[in-house]
């Protein structure tokens, strides 16, 4: 039944809905190319979402998703609400800026905005991750300590000083011995090399704001262990593993500090996550097929910074949905995290995959199978259209599991022809069903269909007598 706290979002037979409960407990679907399951099942949610005033971010994959989105927000009436982050639009959004000034105990902290930025590198492909654990250590390290300047000098972080004062970190001890010369000294070193590491580095420039800023207080003390680390550590470093070091990092990030990235994410802020718990709906157009790595690490960096506003909100105000078409470029080890407690937060997420290898193989890491899998355990509604995936379709089959059912048979004896009937334990639904439903268009009188699958469910059926955990629905395309 539907109420004000839990509308009914779809009906899927004359005695099943789908309610906004149901969503905030997190939907997967699947479905091979051409199946219908953008068209069919994920135009179906993402108007109920629309309809139902929901708040929402939408992550992008292909070229056309803008303009499919406008149209379904033109179709429930909602086209003031959205807001396209993209390149020579308005909105754009200061990522380390906002981590770093928005309310809350944990804003500010170096720690929470490493893990933030580390989360969207290791994210969607998992690319980044070095086989040696010690340069991610490494990685984190010097990030930490960056991060951590810039913040002691000017209590606020932006990407761009960050990279700065990792580019200008002291190469050498004699960098180093710069700080402590005279300004004779400078003047005359200068005269025979052209510059002075202690004046011209932005990492010297920001110790000394940061000792400044930071004399007398508790920070003083993490002043120190970054001063160490900046003028001890990293000037002793080897060559070669300052290389490998930058190189793992500066590989991922510095296209954010480049056209149009810049502009976007490290000017000012037009746009923050909690706009969308005021109902608007955010839709980052940076189509992975068109910006590539760098558009999907945006965006893995964007919905990281909001499942964390999310969660931080509680389980007040309006639902608000996450929309991820072609999944597998966006989905990191956080998303399993989120959607744990998805449900208390009023959030639905919504992942659309053409299969469970796709899912699996996004994660290159020794462990992806298991946090795919625990991902796709916390997505409770699961929906599978037409696919010839075998792999997809044995997960599903063995998804609706096992009944015992009634087989018969026939043999041919001294005494005639006898019949048997033995009772088995066979597939609810066998894996090839999973190959023939309707794929929409003309042929199919623009009818899709997926079997749909949630936790804990009976489905009814139009009979009110089918009482099965599977449920075939139709769904019609525009």
């Amino acid at each position: 039944m539907s109420n004000h706290q839990n509308p009914v979002l779809l009906s899927l037979s004359q005695h099943d809905i789908w309610s906004a409960t149901d969503a905030y407990e997190g939907t997967i679907i699947f479905g091979g190319n051409g199946s219908g399951k953008t068209s069919g099942s994920g135009r179906s949610i993402a108007h109920a979402f629309l309809r139902n005033g929901f708040g929402g971010l939408i992550l992008t994959a292909k070229i056309d998703e803008e303009n499919l989105w406008r149209k379904y927000v033109q179709e429930c009436h909602r086209d003031a609400d959205l807001i396209v982050v993209a390149p020579g639009k308005n909105a754009t959004l200061n990522l380390l800026e906002y981590e770093s000034t928005r309310p809350g105990l944990g804003a500010g902290l170096t720690y929470e905005l490493v893990r933030t930025l580390k989360t969207a590198m290791e994210g969607g492909r998992e690319r980044g991750k070095a086989e040696n654990p010690y340069w991610e250590d490494c990685v984190t390290q010097l990030l930490t300590n960056s991060i951590d300047l810039v913040r002691m000098s000017s209590g606020r972080v932006t990407l761009d000083e960050v990279m700065g004062v990792i580019r200008s970190l002291p190469q050498s001890s004699d960098d180093v011995r710069t700080l402590s010369l005279s300004d004779t000294e400078r003047t005359e070193l200068r005269r025979r090399n052209g510059i002075v590491w202690a004046d011209d580095s932005l990492c010297a420039n920001l110790l000394a704001a940061a000792h400044a800023r930071t004399r007398g207080t508790d920070e003083a003390r993490d002043f120190r262990e970054t001063h160490a680390f900046c003028t001890q550590e990293w000037a002793h470093l080897d060559t070669r593993t300052k290389s490998t070091i930058l190189s793992t990092l500066m590989s991922q990030l510095t296209g954010l500090l480049r056209t149009p990235f810049r502009q976007l994410f490290s000017s000012t802020t037009t746009v923050t996550p909690e706009d969308t718990f005021n109902g608007k709906i955010i839709l980052l157009n940076l189509p992975v097929k068109e910006f590539g790595d760098v558009g999907r690490l945006a965006q893995i960096l964007f919905k990281t910074i909001w499942q964390r506003a999310v969660e931080r909100r509680g389980s007040y105000g309006r639902p608000v949905f996450l929309w991820a078409d072609e999944a597998q470029f966006f989905v990191s080890k956080y998303d399993m995290m989120f959607q744990q407690t998805a449900r208390s937060s009023r959030a639905a997420s919504v992942y659309l995959t053409q299969s469970v290898v796709n899912f699996r193989a996004s994660m290159d890491i020794a462990n992806s199978t298991n946090i795919s899998d625990s991902l796709l355990g916390n997505l409770q509604t699961k929906i599978f259209h037409a696919n010839a995936c075998p792999h997809t379709n044995e997960y599903a089959e063995r998804l609706f599991g096992q009944e015992l059912q009634a087989t018969g048979g026939m043999s041919l004896g001294a005494g005639g022809l006898t019949g048997s009937i033995t009772r088995t334990m066979l597939p609810n639904l066998p894996a090839v069903k999973f190959t023939t439903p309707k794929k929409g268009g003309e042929q199919h009188k623009k009818v899709v269909e997926g079997y749909v699958f949630q936790a804990g469910k009976q489905w009814k059926g139009d009979d009110a007598k089918h009482n099965k955990n599977w449920l075939l629905v139709p769904f019609v395309q525009e």
